[in-house]
């Protein structure tokens, strides 16, 4: 990406897509920053890539989670087969607490991109959520027997068996 806007300072979904790279990593100012980035430069996109940016600002840029929510569930309704818009939006359920509603969209992401790792942990991070340790379990056996791995399922592993080892909550 970042060759890709040294060859075109404008290119939006560029800027995007670093913003959301590095807020994954939890490198947040740098994630405002090129959301910001890619924001300011929108009217140059289709729309479903602002779309995308507007989610993404949202997201990371104001603090609002219920703008973005709204951003999401405005991706999710236009594009319904487009699963990271509802990972997206079953993550944005999870942080306001409204695990009931994240749960279909964590399901319906699954379904429709059952490989990409991203949607077995906000999976299993809902299970876990709802207090259903057998179901976040399960959903990362699913992920192993995918042969899916990266550092975010590792972590989700860790966590599931932290829950298991300390007695947090009784499996269903």
């Amino acid at each position: 990406m970042e060759r890709a806007v040294e060859l075109d300072p404008k290119f939006a979904m560029a800027y995007a897509r670093m913003g959301v790279m590095h807020g994954n990593i939890m490198e947040l100012e740098a994630a405002q920053e090129y959301v910001r980035k890619a924001y300011e430069l929108k009217d140059r996109v289709s729309e479903r890539e602002r779309l995308y940016i507007d989610s993404q600002y949202c997201s990371h840029v104001p603090g609002d989670r219920e703008k973005a929510l709204q951003a999401y569930g405005l991706r999710a309704q236009i594009y319904p087969r487009d699963a990271n818009a509802h990972n997206n939006l079953a993550n944005v359920y999870r942080s306001l607490g409204r695990y009931e509603q994240a749960l279909p969209e964590a399901l319906v992401a699954m379904r429709m991109d059952p490989e990409n790792e991203d949607n077995y942990i906000t999976l299993s991070v809902i299970h876990l959520s709802l207090n259903r340790l057998k179901e976040a379990e399960e959903v990362l056996t699913q992920a192993v027997d995918n042969k899916l791995d990266s550092e975010g399922l590792v972590f989700q592993r860790y966590q599931v068996a932290f829950v298991n080892l300390s007695g947090i909550m009784t499996p269903r």
